[in-house]
C-alpha cells in the first residue's frame, strides 16, 4: 500500500489541480474579507455620520430649549439679546450682532439694546434706506450680503423677526463666514433662533405697555380720589362757611371795639382763641383737600377720633337741614393701621350721602364697635332707601341716583377702593321708606 501511495504521489500524470483550486478558494476568501471590511467601513462611516448628525440635532435642541427658557422667564432686553447672540455664534461667529426693531411710522430701525458700536447701527439704517431690510421683512427669509467696505472679507446675515407671521424687525450678524459656507440648515436654524427671540421681544413690549397702562391707571385712580374728595368738601361748603364765619365775626367785633378805644376784659385771650380756631379749621380743610399718594403710608389711626373730627365739620349743616346726627362710639375700639385722611374721606362721603337721602329731615346714627379682631362702623340713616335693583351698583364708578349735577358717582366707588386697601370690607343694606345702613369692617393688625 505504501508503494502504491508512493507511486501515486510521484505519478507524472498529476497536474497540480488541487493546489490551483486551493489558491482560488483562498483568493475568493480574501476578496470576501475585503468586501466585508469595505461594508463595515461604510457602515462605520454611516454610523459616525449619523452620530454627528444626532449630536448636531441634540445641540440644536439644547439651543432651542435654552432660548425658549429665556423667552418664557424674562422680559429683560439684555438677556434676550445676549442669549440670541451666544447661540447664533455656534452657527456664524460674529464680530457684532444686534436685534433691530422696525418702526413703520418713522420708517426707521431702533436697536433693541444699545450697541457698543454706533457705526454698526448707522450701517443697518443705511441698508434700510437702500430697501434691503424692507425686502427681507417682506420676504420673511434670511439673506446674506457682502460687506463692501470690507472688500467681501466680511458679510452681513440679515434674519427677519416674525411674530404671528408679521415682521417686527431683524436680527443682523456681521461675520467672516462666507456665503458659500452657509448651508440651508444654518439659515433655517438662525431663523428659528431669531423667531424665538422675537417672541421674547413681543413679551417685553407687552410687559412694558402693561406697566405704562398700570401707571396710567394709578394716575387716574389718584385723580378720581382727589375729585371725589373735593366734591365732598364742596358739598359741605355751607358748614365750612359757618365754621369760619363765627370766629371771624368775633374777631371783627373785638377789632371794632378796639378802634373805639374799648378794651373788654380778656380781649387778647378771646382773639387768640378765635385765631387758633380759624387755624384749626383751615388746617383740617387742607388735610381733607390734600392729595394723598396712591400707595399711602400706614399709621396708627384712632377711628373714634377720626369720626369725631368729620362729625364736627358737618354738624351745623345737619342742624340746618333738620337732620339729627347721633354719634355712638364704643370705648373698647383699638387703634388700627391705616391712613387717617383716606378713612375720613370715606366717612365724609357716607355722611353727606346720608344727608342727601333725607331731604325732609331725619336721623343719622354713626356707631362703632370692636368684634373678633375687627373694628366695625355703621352709618344708618332714616332716608328714602335704595331701590333693590340698584344695591348691587352703588359701588360702581360713576353710578349715581342723584339728580344730574348733584353727584359725581365716584364717592362710593372710591370709598370701596379705600376700604379694600385697608384689607377691609364695606357693605350696604337698605329698605325703601325705612333707610340705609353702610357697614365697614377693618381688621386690627398688630404690626405694619
Amino acid at each position: 500500500m505504501i508503494r502504491q501511495l508512493g507511486q501515486t504521489y510521484a505519478s507524472p500524470e498529476y497536474d497540480g489541480s488541487d493546489s490551483t483550486h486551493e489558491d482560488d478558494t483562498q483568493a475568493a476568501y480574501v476578496r470576501m474579507l475585503e468586501e466585508r471590511i469595505a461594508l463595515l467601513e461604510q457602515e462605520l462611516e454611516r454610523s459616525s455620520r449619523n452620530t454627528d448628525e444626532m449630536r448636531a440635532s441634540i445641540d440644536e435642541m439644547i439651543a432651542m430649549q435654552q432660548i425658549s427658557e429665556v423667552v418664557s422667564t424674562t422680559v429683560e432686553p439684555e438677556k434676550i439679546a445676549e442669549t440670541l447672540r451666544s447661540l447664533s455664534m455656534q452657527v456664524a461667529p460674529s464680530t457684532e450682532c444686534n436685534i433691530f426693531l422696525y418702526n413703520k411710522e418713522r420708517n426707521k430701525l431702533a436697536p433693541f439694546i444699545q450697541s457698543s458700536q454706533m457705526q454698526f447701527d448707522d450701517i443697518v439704517n443705511q441698508q434700510l434706506e437702500e430697501g434691503i431690510l424692507d425686502w427681507v421683512i417682506a420676504e420673511k427669509k434670511p439673506v446674506i450680503i457682502p460687506d463692501l467696505a470690507a472688500y467681501g472679507a466680511m458679510h452681513f446675515v440679515i434674519v427677519p423677526l416674525l411674530v404671528r407671521n408679521d415682521g417686527i424687525g431683524v436680527f443682523i450678524l456681521h461675520t467672516s463666514k462666507s456665503q458659500e459656507e452657509f448651508t440651508n440648515h444654518d439659515l433655517q436654524l438662525l431663523s428659528i433662533l431669531a423667531n424665538s427671540a422675537a417672541v421674547g421681544v413681543e413679551n417685553w413690549r407687552t410687559y412694558t405697555e402693561l406697566n405704562h397702562a398700570q401707571e396710567d391707571i394709578k394716575t387716574s385712580q389718584a385723580q378720581m380720589l382727589q375729585s371725589s374728595k373735593l366734591a365732598a368738601v364742596g358739598e359741605m361748603a355751607g358748614a365750612v362757611i359757618h365754621e369760619i364765619k363765627n370766629p371771624v365775626q368775633i374777631l371783627l367785633g373785638q377789632m371794632e371795639l378796639h378802634k373805639r378805644g374799648i378794651q373788654p376784659e380778656n380781649w387778647l385771650e378771646t382773639m387768640s382763641q378765635q385765631i387758633d380756631r380759624l387755624v384749626k379749621i383751615t388746617r383740617r380743610l387742607l388735610d381733607f383737600t390734600r392729595a394723598v399718594p396712591d400707595e399711602f403710608p400706614l399709621e396708627l389711626v384712632q377711628i373714634n377720633g377720626a369720626i369725631k373730627e368729620v362729625a364736627e365739620l358737618v354738624r351745623h349743616q345737619f342742624k340746618s337741614g333738620k337732620v339729627e346726627l347721633v354719634v355712638e362710639l364704643a370705648e373698647n375700639v383699638p387703634q388700627i393701621f391705616g391712613n387717617t385722611l383716606y378713612l375720613q374721606q370715606v366717612f365724609l362721603n357716607l355722611i353727606m350721602n346720608a344727608r342727601d337721602a333725607m331731604p325732609d329731615g331725619g336721623r343719622l346714627l354713626i356707631h362703632t364697635e370692636y368684634i373678633n379682631g375687627f373694628v366695625r362702623l355703621h352709618f344708618s340713616d332714616t332716608g328714602e332707601g335704595i331701590e333693590p335693583e340698584n344695591l348691587a351698583k352703588v359701588f360702581q364708578a360713576f353710578f349715581t341716583t342723584k339728580e344730574k349735577g348733584k353727584g359725581t358717582g365716584l364717592g362710593l366707588s372710591v370709598a370701596h377702593r379705600i376700604i379694600k386697601q385697608h384689607e377691609g370690607s364695606i357693605t350696604v343694606e337698605s329698605q325703601i321708606g325705612i333707610g340705609t345702613t353702610f357697614s365697614i369692617a377693618i381688621p386690627v393688625r398688630r404690626n405694619v
